[in-house]
């Protein structure tokens, strides 16, 4: 079984250069689904809502075996309009290659491991290999940390999983997820879950010439009360051992981690190392909907200073490879 460099490269030039901020997905699921047609995957499409939708292929087992389901968000963290990225090639929807890296919007967070689920399809494939259980790639709108309040209100404010929630509540499910986040190639075990609150001090609007002798009333004075006690709250939360993985959690014996191992293993000739997210992901959504789901990926392509986002394309095609080996050992 043999990645095919190039085609990978292509692909995830391809991705990169469709502009797919969160709220305008669409354009992306569409070329995605061409390439699932291309492969033979049965697809399903899902619009979310107008100008965003999640697009979900289906390579059909024989029968017999566990469904593995990859898992990719197509917004991407930055529109690439921002002022102080303008003139950073590397965030803007245009891939180029330098240095044995691939440059573009996007391509760490998450179009690169997206273009390596679909090589990884591309080369079992190409191999002759056929499975016994299903193998799904579930391409998905809003993703990113993100989400509406008072006037901050649309689709672009509509991240933090509403594709992936809407996929599994609309039939795209499976027996266990591999979510190809950047994650340095280590395997995490934990990920935090999202919790918005709104914390209102009621008080007067009081002159700071006037407040003589009415500090207690003035509602921005009252809110320092508020946030220390709110960090005086925190760590007792955060000491709790129900509290440890608040977003999901999946235990080190499950055999999609292990799968995960021994194909890192067998491709990196090391085992892969752990850790424990700081930030949201899909996770959070679909171990909720009752799919156990564990986040390894690339790297987290740290920006370079003058030229952006970017990843290591041997990196890329040796996460293509290791998704192939995962897929094999779980489907069958």
């Amino acid at each position: 079984m043999n990645i095919d460099r190039d085609r990978l490269v292509a692909t995830a030039s391809a991705l990169v250069d469709i502009h797919s901020f969160t709220g305008n997905e669409q354009p992306l699921a569409e070329l995605i689904a061409t390439i699932y047609e291309d492969l033979g995957l049965h697809v399903q499409w899902q619009q979310v809502e107008d100008g965003r939708a999640n697009a979900l292929g289906t390579w059909t087992g024989t029968g017999g075996g566990k469904s593995l389901m990859f898992n990719g968000h197509m917004d991407t963290s930055y529109s690439g309009e921002e002022p102080w990225l303008r003139g950073v090639p590397g965030f803007q929807p245009r891939a180029f290659e330098r240095d044995g890296r691939l440059y573009g919007l996007g391509i760490s967070n998450m179009k690169g491991a997206l273009a390596c689920f679909l090589e990884a399809v591309h080369a079992l494939r190409d191999a002759g290999i056929r499975m016994r259980g299903d193998l799904l790639i579930a391409a998905v709108c809003g993703e990113i940390e993100k989400t509406q309040y008072g006037e901050a209100s649309g689709a672009q404010y509509r991240g933090y999983a509403a594709g992936t929630r809407y996929l599994v509540s609309h039939g795209g499910v499976a027996d266990m997820c591999l979510l190809g986040e950047p994650t340095e190639g280590k395997v995490v075990l934990g990920h935090f879950g999202a919790l918005w609150l709104r914390i209102r001090a009621h008080g007067d609007f009081v002159h700071t010439a006037f407040s003589e002798g009415r500090r207690d009333r003035n509602s921005i004075l009252r809110m320092h009360e508020l946030t220390a006690a709110v960090l005086e709250w925190i760590p007792t939360w955060e000491e709790a051992p129900s509290n440890a993985y608040p977003g999901a959690e999946i235990d080190e014996n499950h055999e999609l981690v292990q799968a995960i191992d021994a194909a890192h293993i067998e491709v990196h000739g090391e085992a892969p190392g752990r850790d424990v997210t700081r930030w949201f992901s899909d996770a959070s959504a679909l171990t909720r909907y009752g799919v156990p789901t564990v986040n390894y990926g690339t790297s987290t392509g740290l920006m370079d200073v003058e030229l952006g986002e970017n990843l290591d394309i041997d990196g890329l095609a040796k996460t293509a490879q290791t998704y192939a080996l995962v897929a094999q050992r779980i489907c069958g």
